[in-house]
């Protein structure tokens, strides 16, 4: 689960250069949605349990957190909004 979140957060900043780089109309609307994450999957360290959010928005696709020195940490990971900035009839060249 760890190695998902941190691949998630790489994979959304890879996508957003490339965004970035190529020669696309509306660049900003393609970065907000690479760099937003939807619907959440956490798993709680300690516990070892699994907890589905369908309804949730997150930066980067993956996010840690530990609320205080006696709670749990959680990681959680989201699917991507959208996953590669170039249409599917830009042409590549």
């Amino acid at each position: 689960m760890l190695g998902l979140g941190v691949a998630l957060a790489i994979f959304s900043i890879v996508v957003l250069v490339v965004c970035l780089r190529a020669p696309l109309r509306r660049k900003a609307w393609w970065a907000e949605g690479i760099l937003v994450g939807i619907g959440q999957l956490r798993f709680d360290w300690t516990s070892g349990a699994f907890d589905l959010v369908p309804v949730a928005v997150q930066l980067l696709s993956a996010s840690f957190e530990h609320a205080d020195p006696v709670a749990p940490f959680v990681l959680s990971v989201s699917f991507p909004l959208f996953r590669h900035p170039v249409p599917a009839e830009a042409p590549l060249g």
